[in-house]
């Protein structure tokens, strides 16, 4: 199929009164995507409170507590967080300033660029995913069933792992 032709029948779609299962559906990601802002706002302040952080750097700061090695290429983190290469290497650049991350490359191929915690990274990393994990549970304390909580994470999970590029060619 022609890419005109793509686009036309996508504007058909488009251009039709709105049904009840439209504004249904409008409805539920509406309430979805304020309940995921307003938990995020809360996080981002709570984090930006207690270690200057912003969301960008505290999001790095967790991938890397949660890797293995406590290190992770850069293109992958950029790719993980919504960043350019260029946009993480400059948050990279304050964090390793902060004395969080230090640069490194692979002994096999130089090409690769690691981000990896300093030891007084992976403090701030554990003290970080402590506050997290407190500011989420305080929040969904009394709200939320664990069988909600663990529904949500699965289906957040399914949508994150969907291929965006699948979704525009329908």
């Amino acid at each position: 199929m022609d890419d005109e032709r793509m686009d036309d029948e996508r504007m058909d779609d488009y251009e039709r009164p709105a049904s009840r299962v439209d504004l249904q559906r409008v409805s539920l990601w509406t309430e979805i995507s304020e309940g995921f802002q307003s938990t995020t706002r809360l996080l981002n302040r709570a984090v930006t409170e207690a270690f200057t952080l912003d969301a960008g750097e505290a999001n790095v700061l967790l991938l890397l507590f949660r890797s293995e090695e406590g290190r992770l290429a850069m293109t992958h983190l950029a790719n993980e967080i919504g960043f350019s290469s260029g946009g993480l290497t400059k948050l990279g650049a304050r964090l390793a300033e902060r004395g969080l991350v230090e640069r490194a490359s692979d002994s096999k191929d130089r090409r690769i660029v690691y981000l990896q915690l300093t030891d007084d990274g992976r403090t701030i990393g554990n003290d970080l995913c402590c506050l997290i994990s407190s500011v989420v549970q305080s929040t969904w304390e009394d709200v939320l069933t664990d069988e909600q909580i663990a529904g949500l994470a699965s289906a957040m999970t399914v949508l994150r792992k969907r291929d965006p590029k699948a979704l525009l060619e329908r």
